[in-house]
């Protein structure tokens, strides 16, 4: 749901380890390890959950006795952020074709493998 007032609280903190080098001489590679956590405290953001006689909780439309005999509350509190990624992994490895070397192909990897050519 979107507030338009500042009503919520968070944070963000993680770090990332890079490894650079070259397999083949004068062609960068590297690769990439990043641990990050996000979260968030929306105030008042309590809701109810409501049990009938039974004890069973009451879905409203679904629940045939609806009549609610107890109330439990519940406070989410801190709860992660859309943008939370927690582990992220990416690696480019370069390299050039020995009768072209100013043609290199680079291949990203970051959640999927993408390979193309980059220089003249």
């Amino acid at each position: 749901r979107y507030y338009a007032d500042n009503i919520a609280r968070g944070y963000a903190t993680g770090i990332e380890f890079r490894v650079n080098g070259e397999f083949v001489p004068g062609v960068e590679s590297w690769a990439s390890l990043g641990v990050m956590k996000t979260m968030e405290d929306i105030t008042n953001d309590s809701y109810e959950i409501l049990y009938n006689a039974a004890g069973e909780k009451i879905y409203k439309g679904y629940t045939f006795d609806d009549l609610a005999t107890d109330t439990v509350v519940i406070q989410p509190g801190a709860v992660p952020r859309l943008t939370d990624q927690r582990v992220q992994f990416s690696i480019v490895f370069q390299d050039y074709l020995p009768r072209w070397p100013s043609s290199t192909r680079a291949c990203r990897e970051r959640g999927r493998v993408s390979c193309g050519r980059s220089g003249n």
